[in-house]
């Protein structure tokens, strides 16, 4: 009998549970997943203009147990848009402009009803120029362009074989947009640290980390001069009409003066990662922050906010490291 009794007790307990499971007849209600709405509207980043076009929203990570996918709407005539069931969750969304859909931001819904008012710069097509360095500084002038590269040489000695790296200054001619290699100059820039460069009256300006201004004569490749600056800065622009050179920091924008090439004007600006500077018609400003191409009047406030389009990929260009007219007008740009 005491072998029997833990067996009566089980059988026991497994016809109570057959029991109650019979009587709630299988129902397991599932817990309520909550619903909110994710509205807005898309204006001109300069005009604040309402802009009628359509937006992407595609899940990253739900909170719970459903699936959003990726869902599109557009707005209306005055820029506003709504998703009328969205979740809590992760997301990214992306804006379309002029048939051309810009890089993905984030969102976050939390328990609550989500809106936002997103600001669309205009488009800018540019164009990138081939390089093959890490640090390819480029500089055009008419049908002219010097692009900063990475060499690799093989060298023997003892007889092993071993490579040799260097900075080689490469000088392109443009032809039907196409640029062909013309000339190059080796280690005139080599192990300089150039971040920028930009045609002048006197030759070709470059700047050494972090704070010299080089002057080249644009023919041979030598350097004519050697300038310590008052501040570090990283791009540079030649003003054509006034003959200033212009240079930035991180988040401020420095006028030279035409003869003494030394800083004489100071324009702070808020934007916190200014890379490129480049010359047509005026100055433009480029950072790697929001990653905004920016038109400046003579007294260097902003006139009109730009993304970068590429034009043979049609897509939106981010971390550039230098850029340069040319002298038709074109935007080209290196990536390092």
């Amino acid at each position: 009998m005491k072998k029997a009794i833990p067996i009566f007790i089980t059988l026991l307990t497994l016809a109570l549970f057959i029991n109650c499971w019979n009587k709630q007849e299988n129902d397991v209600t599932r817990p309520v997943i909550p619903q909110y709405t994710f509205s807005g509207e898309i204006l001109d980043y300069d005009s604040e203009m309402a802009l009628e076009t359509e937006i992407e929203l595609s899940e990253y990570r739900m909170l719970y147990d459903v699936s959003f996918g990726t869902q599109t709407v557009s707005t209306d005539s005055a820029g506003q848009f709504l998703f009328e069931t969205v979740y809590p969750g992760y997301y990214t969304f992306r804006v379309k402009r002029e048939d051309v859909w810009l890089s993905e931001q984030k969102l976050q819904v939390e328990h609550s009803d989500t809106s936002a008012i997103i600001k669309i710069p205009n488009l800018f097509f540019a164009d990138r120029f081939s390089s093959t360095g890490p640090k390819p500084a480029l500089a055009c002038s008419g049908q002219y362009a010097w692009v900063l590269n990475r060499s690799y040489l093989k060298r023997y000695n003892s007889g092993k074989e071993y490579l040799e790296i260097f900075d080689l200054l490469n000088v392109f001619k443009q032809n039907s947009d196409v640029w062909f290699t013309e000339n190059n100059f080796e280690d005139k820039l080599n192990e300089k640290n150039i971040s920028a460069m930009a045609f002048c009256r006197e030759g070709v300006a470059a700047i050494a980390q972090p704070d010299t201004l080089l002057l080249f004569n644009r023919w041979d490749g030598t350097i004519s001069s050697t300038l310590k600056l008052s501040r570090s800065v990283n791009g540079l622009s030649f003003h054509a009409q006034t003959g200033n050179l212009y240079s930035c920091s991180q988040s401020t924008i420095f006028k030279h003066n035409v003869d003494s090439k030394l800083i004489e004007s100071i324009y702070p600006t808020e934007f916190p990662s200014l890379r490129a500077l480049a010359y047509y018609k005026t100055i433009y400003s480029y950072d790697n922050s929001e990653f905004f191409l920016r038109r400046h009047d003579s007294d260097l406030n902003v006139t009109d906010t730009y993304v970068i389009i590429d034009n043979k990929t049609s897509s939106q260009i981010s971390n550039i490291y230098d850029m340069s007219f040319d002298g038709y007008g074109n935007l080209w740009y290196t990536v390092q």
